[in-house]
């Protein structure tokens, strides 16, 4: 199967000289097999290569406002891939080769955070909004629930909630040129809710989380490295081959090590996870028929007894989904 590539001819036509180095990537990620359970049309597609590594591609199309923005879709369509990729490690043999990587197809935006005038439209009904808040700061947790490497390849501006899905993923990368990582919330008068300065706070040294946040720095790939705020800086063209390199490195480094993975995960940072879905409890209760089967599994677990909480996600195969 083919890329969805229409929002990317889009982006293209309007950086001429990203156009052969564009056409290349989208190529690149075309060969790779679809996973037609993971994958939105125009929103979101998931695919899987030959060594194991799961490729979350954001497709920057209309339905996200061609930068991904977490509109309601484009977050559902996310769990969707986050579901698909739960099913298939529990159906892989024990100590297949796995990671999961995420990338957009935009040069300009890994995603640009939510849509504001969603929010603010007169029209949008609370059920709409609960629905919204419901997907949406879960899905930055997801990636932490994986018990498999998780690996994030920035190649566009990451702004609020673009930069809070990144910092859920155990290795980022950054290319330089490229756009700025940045939480904007503190310079457009918005508070950060508490469990999005835990997530800031988690995975940063704490100099570089206060600039972050107090002070809407905008971080470039090197400044980002060197502060902590990133794992790997690297060139635009480069970005795409460094990632997956280190993912099926990765992926075959820990292959036989799943369940002690995602033990440890939630033991350094399980509690992200956690004060994300308590914060969302009373919308995700509200909207519980509308979620995905996988974010209910992970509410539940997480809003219950942690110390039942599965590593291996057997639901999965049982739910047959």
């Amino acid at each position: 199967s083919s890329c969805d590539i229409s929002a990317v001819s889009t982006a293209v036509a309007h950086y001429p000289s990203l156009a052969f180095r564009k056409y290349h990537f989208v190529m690149d990620l075309a060969s790779l097999q679809l996973v037609a359970n993971g994958t939105s049309h125009g929103l979101v597609e998931l695919r899987r290569s030959s060594d194991g590594t799961f490729v979350l591609v954001m497709l920057a199309g209309p339905e996200s406002k061609g930068e991904n923005r977490f509109t309601t879709n484009f977050a559902r369509a996310l769990h969707k891939a986050f579901d698909a990729v739960e099913v298939a490690l529990a159906k892989d043999p024990a100590g297949s080769p796995a990671a999961l990587l995420a990338i957009s197809t935009s040069p300009k935006f890994f995603s640009n955070g939510i849509d504001p005038s969603w929010n603010a439209a007169p029209d949008r009904t609370e059920e709409e909004l609960a629905l919204w808040i419901a997907l949406v700061m879960p899905a930055f947790a997801r990636p932490m629930l994986l018990p498999i490497p998780t690996v994030c390849a920035i190649g566009g501006h990451a702004f609020g909630a673009g930069l809070m899905f990144a910092l859920g993923f155990d290795h980022r990368i950054q290319a330089r040129g490229r756009g700025f990582l940045c939480a904007i919330e503190v310079a457009i008068g918005l508070p950060i809710p508490e469990p999005e300065l835990t997530l800031f706070r988690h995975d940063m040294p704490a100099n570089a989380f206060h600039e972050t946040v107090l002070t809407a720095r905008r971080w470039t790939a090197d400044d980002a490295f060197q502060a902590g705020v990133i794992h790997q800086a690297c060139d635009s063209d480069k970005l795409l081959g460094e990632a997956l390199s280190y993912c099926e490195k990765q992926g075959k480094l820990l292959a036989k090590s799943h369940v002690a993975l995602g033990k440890m995960k939630m033991q350094t940072k399980g509690y992200v996870a956690r004060e994300i879905f308590e914060y969302n409890r009373k919308d995700i209760e509200m909207t519980r028929g509308s979620l995905p089967l996988g974010l209910l599994h992970h509410a539940d677990a997480l809003m219950g007894d942690a110390a039942q909480y599965p590593s291996l996600f057997p639901w999965a195969v049982a739910a047959k989904l």
